[in-house]
C-alpha cells in the first residue's frame, strides 16, 4: 500500500512516520537496559544509499544487533537489508547501504534503500548498553 503524504497507509498503519533530513539521530545517546522501540520513517526523496553509525560509549557486556530494513508494501511489512555483527565492546561501528558498493558481511550491503525504512536494535541481554545511532542519506 503506498503512503500518504502523512505518512499512512490506507488502512491506517504506520502513522506518524516522519520523513528524516539528510542528516539525523535514530536513538539519541541513552543508557539501555531493553530493545528501544522502533519507527518508521521516510527517506529524502532523492536519496539511494545510507550510512548508519553506532556509537556505544558506556556498557557492561552489551550485545546489540542493529538492523536496518526496508519497508515492502507487498507484505506491508519491513524486511532487513543489512544486520550488524553483534556489538560487544565500547566503539563506533558504521553500516553502509549503497547501490553498486562491495557487499561485507555485517558491515556493507549492495542495495538500494526503500522510501520507507526502519533501523532496530536488538539487545541480547539485559545489561546496560550506552548508545547512539545516526543515519546519513546521500545520493551515489
Amino acid at each position: 500500500m503506498p503512503f500518504t503524504e502523512k505518512g499512512t497507509t490506507p488502512a491506517g498503519q504506520m502513522t506518524g512516520v516522519d520523513i528524516l533530513p539528510y542528516d539525523a539521530i535514530v536513538f539519541a545517546s541513552a543508557a539501555r537496559t531493553a530493545t528501544p522501540t522502533t519507527q518508521g520513517f521516510a527517506i529524502p526523496v532523492d536519496a539511494n544509499s545510507c550510512m548508519i553509525v553506532i556509537d556505544t560509549t558506556a556498557s557492561a557486556a552489551p550485545s546489540t544487533v542493529v538492523t536496518i530494513e526496508a519497508y515492502d508494501p507487498a507484505k506491508d511489512g519491513f524486511v532487513p537489508i543489512l544486520a550488524s555483527a553483534a556489538i560487544v565492546a565500547n566503539g563506533t561501528v558504521i553500516l553502509r547501504v549503497h547501490p553498486g558498493g562491495a557487499t561485507v558481511a555485517n558491515l556493507t550491503a549492495d542495495s538500494m534503500i526503500t522510501r520507507i525504512m526502519r533501523v532496530s536494535c536488538a539487545h541480547g541481554n539485559g545489561n546496560s548498553h550506552t548508545y547512539s545511532v545516526g543515519i546519513h542519506f546521500a545520493q551515489v
